[in-house]
């Protein structure tokens, strides 16, 4: 994937014209994620994270969260 800038969004607009999977949101310009998609059940999956980016765990909980 290519990098890609972080993406500005309300809750809502995560909702109406969401980013592409994989982007970096700063969502009500306060709290920063990686949004993963939606689910099958239309609910949004963002990785929440303080800090930089780029621990083992950091990695692990991604890979697990992209398999809903």
């Amino acid at each position: 994937m290519k990098y890609a800038k972080t993406c500005f969004a309300t809750a809502s607009s995560l909702q109406n014209t969401p980013p592409k999977v994989g982007q970096w949101v700063l969502i009500d310009g306060a709290i920063r994620g990686q949004y993963l998609g939606k689910t099958r059940a239309g609910d949004i999956v963002v990785r929440y994270q303080r800090g930089k980016f780029g621990t083992r765990a950091d990695t692990m909980s991604t890979h697990y969260l992209r398999q809903f």
